[in-house]
């Protein structure tokens, strides 16, 4: 059984993480906890572990920096990174750091085995590796970016970042995307997002509260993509019960 410590500074999403899936059952334990950097290092110090699952914003010593002081004293445990969705440019720093992926909160638990079985196959040893892509099937991916498109549809959301959690490039997510769906990546987020917005009309939201809300910057390009994918305009929606 593998030993894993969960570091994060806020005690829900340590104890929440814990109890999110049966560790057991993917060949891990968790055994230590921690609430930022420092402290995770000097528990390592005295009780190593073989997998380390971090939140990459934490005071004192964020993530990226407790990375980086395994790596200098010549740790090589395994590494998890965990980040919000805001936070990835800065968690990409970590990617020259030897890790073995990220978990973009809130964490869905069927990535967190996915990645759990990635680390126990490195852990295992020697065994011929699968390639990523002939891990995780086609199908299973473009359902995974259908998750993230529906769960942070109001965020500043690129495909290029996601390609980056999911180790692929952009162009070929695209496309996969694009033939597996019959759409592009960005039409599917515009109509995810007109989708909410129709709901949050229909509850009396002004339109630029609604486009602010579903994730457009600017109201007159919600305008344009509400009308788009309606056929009218959001205020009209918003005021003709009927429609």
């Amino acid at each position: 059984m593998y030993t894993v410590m969960i570091v994060d500074d806020e005690r829900l999403i340590r104890e929440g993480l814990q109890g999110l899936i049966d560790w057991e059952a993917q060949g891990f334990r968790v055994v230590a906890a921690a609430s930022d950097g420092q402290e995770a290092l000097e528990r390592l110090e005295v009780s190593p572990v073989d997998l380390v699952v971090a939140d990459i914003r934490m005071p004192r010593m964020d993530g990226l920096e407790f990375l980086e002081a395994l790596r200098r004293r010549g740790d090589e445990v395994r590494f998890l990174i965990l980040s919000g969705y805001a936070e990835f440019p800065y968690a990409q720093r970590a990617s020259g750091l030897r890790i073995d992926g990220y978990l973009l909160k809130p964490i869905d638990e069927v990535e967190l085995v996915r990645r759990l079985v990635e680390v126990r196959r490195q852990l295992d040893g020697p065994a011929p590796q699968a390639s990523v892509r002939e891990r995780r099937p086609n199908l299973d991916l473009v359902k995974e970016m259908l998750s993230v498109l529906e769960s942070r549809y109001a965020e500043n959301l690129k495909l290029e970042a996601l390609a980056e959690v999911f180790q692929y490039t952009s162009s070929y997510l695209g496309k996969l995307f694009r033939q597996k769906t019959g759409e592009s990546f960005n039409t599917a987020l515009d109509r995810v997002r007109v989708a909410h917005a129709q709901d949050l009309l229909r509850r009396g939201f002004k339109v630029h509260q609604v486009a602010e809300m579903v994730g457009y910057r600017y109201v007159d390009y919600f305008h344009t993509k509400f009308k788009k994918h309606t056929g009218v305009a959001p205020s009209r929606y918003r005021d003709t019960p009927n429609l």
